[in-house]
């Protein structure tokens, strides 16, 4: 297990055995997510605010995060490896108002 943090987003990077869930079933053709998102209610009290930063961290994650480094032959360590899940966890509220931007910022800052 390996643990990063920024000033208000951690993140844990767990092995598949590891994993809450690793032993449902899920539909045909359909594959567990790598990507859990926490915004505990004790952080952050409203929910919008909790739903817009969950929004903001997938964004993040779909736009440019998995490609922030690369491994051998061009492929980045998470694309290779589907065994990892990545726990993204809001430690504190942030201090100013998010955009895409800061989360990219921040997850990069945490991955690379």
């Amino acid at each position: 297990m390996d643990l990063a943090e920024t000033g208000w987003l951690s993140l844990k990077i767990l092995e598949a055995e590891d994993r809450v869930g690793a032993r449902r079933t899920l539909p045909a053709g359909r594959q567990a997510s790598p990507l859990r998102i926490s915004v505990p209610k004790k952080v952050v009290r409203l929910a919008t605010r909790r739903n817009r930063i969950k929004r903001l961290i997938r964004e993040a994650w779909r736009v440019g995060a998995p490609a922030c480094r690369t491994g051998r032959y061009g492929q980045t360590p998470l694309q290779k490896d589907s065994n990892k899940v990545y726990a993204f966890r809001v430690e504190k509220m942030p201090s100013e108002e998010l955009g895409l931007k800061d989360v990219q910022a921040a997850i990069k800052n945490l991955l690379c």
